[in-house]
């Protein structure tokens, strides 16, 4: 701003990025790189900043090459996704790709939380099913995509996926317990303990107001809350089987 003496230097950071994305667009790029340009935002701006780059990019029919540490702005922003590990493309594709069917563990546990714990693969093609490794719990069944060898293999289950209710008759899934529940806004994070050890559980909160499982409690009871659910509550799902079993313990870089 110095040499217009008309303008006024005590400018917000938002306005301050809406003067660096104009000076850019002067001469009608095709091609614009934005390395985390709304890093230095509040959580309010960012996520308005967001939606006023999408709309620049449909608007200008520009490609943007958009550089971020932020799960949910590469989420909410891509239309592809490169994922870099250690310098190289660890996968690529849409974010809904990414998200629901990550080719190994390092891009299941970069985007989201995922539960992930060992299973054993019966069957081929529509008849293959997940169970519990050394057990007889049936997770889910169907045409599966193997992304392992063999039949042992990693499942990964994003918490939303599962579903949650009484075990009613031979029906699929895991005894599980619900030891703990927290509400944060529009929805409620189950802390669940099974046979395969704990799990997170994500139901949108209205759901959790009609359901059963959680009515005839005080709400601000922890105790009553932990012990109005027995063992007898499964958690059915459909799962994912990645490519590696081991612990990802790779730095987190950008999408």
């Amino acid at each position: 701003m110095r040499g217009y003496p008309h303008c006024s230097t005590n400018r917000t950071k938002g306005d301050l990025f809406s003067f660096l994305v104009a000076r850019c667009l002067v001469g009608n790029p095709r091609l614009i790189l934005m390395d985390e340009p709304l890093s230095n935002l509040d959580a309010r701006l960012r996520v308005e900043m967001r939606h006023e780059i999408r709309q620049l990019q449909q608007r200008i029919g520009a490609t943007i090459l958009f550089v971020t540490h932020d799960q949910e702005e590469a989420r909410s922003l891509a239309d592809e996704i490169f994922l870099f590990n250690n310098g190289k493309v660890e996968q690529q594709g849409s974010p809904e790709d990414l998200y629901f069917h990550p080719a190994a563990r390092y891009v299941a546990e970069f985007l989201g939380k995922a539960n992930l714990f060992p299973v054993t693969l019966r069957g081929e093609g529509e008849e293959t099913a997940i169970y519990a490794a050394g057990s007889d719990y049936l997770i889910t069944k169907g045409d599966i995509v193997r992304q392992s060898r063999g039949d042992e293999a990693l499942c990964m289950i994003r918490p939303e996926c599962w579903q949650i209710g009484p075990a009613e008759g031979d029906c699929v899934g895991l005894p599980a317990t619900v030891v703990e529940a927290v509400f944060v806004g529009d929805r409620r994070e189950l802390h669940v303990d099974t046979r395969i050890g704990p799990q997170t559980v994500v139901i949108p909160a209205l759901l959790c107001r009609r359901s059963s499982l959680f009515n005839d409690r005080p709400a601000a009871d922890s105790s009553a809350a932990r012990s109005s659910l027995a063992t007898d509550c499964r958690a059915t799902t459909r799962g994912r089987c990645l490519a590696d079993s081991e612990p990802s313990n790779h730095p987190r870089e950008e999408p």
